[in-house]
């Protein structure tokens, strides 16, 4: 009697351990989905596109180059991206760093476990480093009518995009404070680069434009527009800050790793940008450009909390489709783990 318990127990333990190793395979090939860069591997970093894609490519090219030359067995390529496009190129392993404004940042610190290895810094013509920035609103200078924020109201609006931090978020916040909602406008339309917006305002095809700190002087200095054909409404006049701004200072833009990127690659990559000459990036201000520690994004949190935008848009309900694409490897192991354990179950009874 004992003896056949025995075999019994013993069948059975080796058919649970049989199941068990089949299971830690399937589980295995299931999150094979997810492999670490390999050491040979092309590193590729996103970019915000402000500008577009060309402008994108010009403005890190010299930061691709000297990683190309410090950071040993690695490539490296820049995947510029619009506004819309993170998301998934993020969700799809298009790429392994971001380098994308500040409340992008946080989002993706909230849904993909990014995490902020350094924080860009350009130089104003005293040689000082600045590693903030806000938003500029704009409107013609040959238009006395539109000189204060309250004067938005009825009045044809361009912006950047939703997610835009210099070129929306940032006077968002502004003229709310100020009394001022977006419902108030005559119409508000979102044309995805900066560029785009100055040259509406100055078109008269928008009134008022919201950008990005450092766009003018940027576009002045190729050539493109005069600073003097503008207007900055609510212009704070910040003599240790090298540009014209409208709202309050936050953190400048941060290199993010995503989560599947080794720390120590990271800590490499960093290093190396931390010695970069800031000659690679005279792009970003003729003075000297690089980067530094990161900086503390709270500000940045504090302002998306106070307007309830992602991640803080509690009341945002995802759909069925949504659900799915965000949430699809844990719904396929939860759907592994219960066949399994169907599976397991028929095949002890069945052979008993």
């Amino acid at each position: 009697m004992f003896s056949q318990l025995r075999i019994l127990e013993s069948n059975i333990s080796f058919k649970l351990l049989r199941w068990l190793l089949i299971w830690f395979l399937v589980l295995f090939i299931a999150l094979g989905s997810n492999p670490v860069l390999a050491i040979n591997d092309t590193i590729k970093i996103g970019v915000l596109s402000l500008r577009g894609n060309l402008k994108a490519e010009e403005a890190w090219q010299g930061m691709i180059e000297h990683l190309q030359n410090t950071v040993e067995s690695h490539e490296f390529k820049i995947i510029p991206l619009g506004f819309d496009e993170i998301n998934l190129a993020i969700r799809q392993r298009n790429v392994d760093f971001i380098i994308a404004n500040s409340s992008i940042f946080v989002t993706l610190e909230s849904r993909y476990n990014a995490s902020a290895v350094a924080t860009l810094y350009v130089r104003n013509s005293s040689g000082v480093p600045i590693n903030s920035f806000g938003g500029v609103i704009i409107s013609k200078a040959d238009n006395p009518s539109i000189t204060q924020i309250k004067d938005l109201k009825g009045r044809r609006v361009a912006a950047v995009s939703e997610t835009s931090f210099g070129g929306w978020q940032t006077g968002l916040r502004e003229i709310i404070n100020k009394g001022v909602l977006p419902s108030e406008f005559q119409s508000l339309v979102f044309l995805e680069t900066h560029d785009a917006v100055v040259e509406a305002v100055l078109s008269g095809e928008a009134e008022v434009g919201f950008v990005r700190t450092g766009t003018l002087e940027k576009m002045a200095r190729e050539g493109s527009i005069r600073v003097r054909d503008l207007y900055v409404i609510g212009d704070r006049h910040l003599s240790y800050y090298p540009y014209r701004v409208s709202t309050q200072l936050y953190p400048e833009w941060p290199l993010a790793k995503l989560a599947h990127v080794p720390d120590d690659l990271a800590l490499k990559i960093a290093l190396s940008l931390f010695s970069m000459p800031e000659s690679y990036m005279l792009y970003h201000s003729p003075y000297g450009a690089g980067w530094g520690l990161p900086q503390n994004y709270q500000p940045v949190h504090g302002l998306l909390r106070e307007l309830k935008l992602p991640p803080y848009d509690h009341s945002e309900s995802l759909t069925l489709p949504d659900t799915l694409k965000n949430y699809s490897q844990y719904l396929l192991l939860a759907l592994i783990s219960f066949l399994a354990g169907i599976g397991f179950i028929s095949y002890i009874f069945m052979d008993q």
